[in-house]
């Protein structure tokens, strides 16, 4: 594996992990359990869970809904989250 490759994959992962983070956080936050949100978004809890622990991706229509669910945008969900500016 190529070492650029290596890299975007390690990147790819800091970014899972940061939003799964995020979406944790935003989901107490809020005050709703992993299944009430799993539902919301039609599918399974245990998927959810896996987004949560940055473990899977999530849509981008998947995120549209959890802004509206938890009244705020998709921009300031994702904020700070990835590679710094001129990174890489």
């Amino acid at each position: 594996m190529s070492r650029a490759r290596i890299k975007m994959n390690l990147y790819e992962q800091d970014y899972h992990n940061e939003l799964g983070e995020r979406l944790q956080s935003l989901r107490e936050l809020n005050g709703f359990t992993r299944r009430a949100v799993a539902e919301r978004l039609g599918v399974d809890w245990v998927y959810y869970e896996d987004a949560e622990q940055g473990n899977r991706g999530i849509t981008t229509l998947q995120l549209q809904t959890l802004a509206e669910l938890y009244r705020t945008t998709v921009a300031d969900m994702l904020e700070g989250i990835g590679p710094e500016q001129g990174e890489g």
